[in-house]
Order: structure tokens, then C-alpha cells, then sequence
């Protein structure tokens, strides 16, 4: 017999010769009920070696699988124009014996359903300040009549409302 062991894993080898028959033993005692339980698989390189990682006991074994991913196949052929989304929902409407949508903005009309009923109005907003243009005018002296830009912007100031 030869026994390999790598991590939780063994590995027997039996070579067993044919020889005489001997007595029958005496019955053994019952042993534990074993459980076991598959808690995580992990893809690996696909060149990784598969393994299964026992993180329980003998008698439950809880274990995690490595398997080796495949390698990536060949692009594959060119597959067949889908349906568009307004065929499918006809198809499904005459498997319901009801009439197909004749276009899309019949489709989405339908999809849409009735308006609801107007909302409460909210409430009234508070009056702002009132406020007045300040008017600026550059005055040029051209005899004693002239204004000053201050007087001028008064005066504009007291007309506007």
C-alpha cells in the first residue's frame, strides 16, 4: 500500500494478493453519521489543477472546490437578427388572442396610462421688497442750468413707481 497526502487530500494505492478465506469478525460498533456540505467553489487558472479543501472535519466535511476555468473558445457565427421589442410584444398579445400594436407610438400610447387628478395648489408665496432701478447718467456742464448726476438720478428715481 502507498499512501500520497497533499494538504487535507490523501491518496491509498491497494495491491491486494488473493489468499485463504479467514473467520468472520465480530460485529463493529455503529459509526457517526457523516455529513457533507460543498460551502464555496472557486474558479482557478485554467491551467490550475482541481482541488477540494476540507475546512470542517471527518465527520462534517465542509468543502471548498477549486475547478480550473476553460480556456476561451473561438468566436462564434454570427447568430440571426433578433425581434424587435414592439415584435415580442406583439407575439405575447397574440398568444393572448388580443390585436397587435400597429406601430411603436401606439405601443407606448397604450403603455402610458390615464392622467391623474391635479394635485392641491401649494401654497402662496410670501410678497417680496419692492425695489426701484437706480438710473446712472453722466451729465456734462454746459451752462449754468445743468444738474448734477445725483439730482438727476433723484429725480428719476421719484418718477419711477
Amino acid at each position: 500500500m502507498s499512501i500520497a497526502k497533499n494538504g487535507n487530500i490523501s491518496t491509498y494505492d491497494f495491491v491486494v494478493k488473493n489468499g485463504n478465506s479467514g473467520k468472520n469478525g465480530e460485529d463493529g460498533k455503529d459509526g457517526e453519521s457523516a455529513t457533507i456540505k460543498i460551502m464555496d467553489i472557486e474558479m482557478i487558472s485554467h491551467n490550475g489543477s482541481p482541488s477540494a479543501v476540507n475546512r470542517g472535519t471527518d465527520t462534517n466535511a465542509l468543502y471548498t472546490l477549486y475547478i480550473p476555468y476553460g480556456e476561451q473558445g473561438k468566436q462564434g457565427e454570427k447568430g440571426d437578427q433578433g425581434l424587435s421589442a414592439l415584435e415580442v410584444v406583439n407575439e405575447d398579445r397574440q398568444r393572448q388572442h388580443l390585436a397587435p400594436y400597429t406601430s411603436v407610438e401606439a405601443w407606448l400610447k397604450d403603455l402610458k396610462g390615464a392622467d391623474g387628478e391635479p394635485g392641491p395648489a401649494g401654497p402662496s408665496g410670501s410678497n417680496g421688497e419692492t425695489y426701484r432701478p437706480i438710473f446712472l447718467y453722466k451729465t456734462e456742464t454746459v451752462g449754468e442750468d445743468s444738474q448734477s448726476t445725483d439730482e438727476l438720478n433723484m429725480l428719476l428715481q421719484n418718477r419711477v413707481t
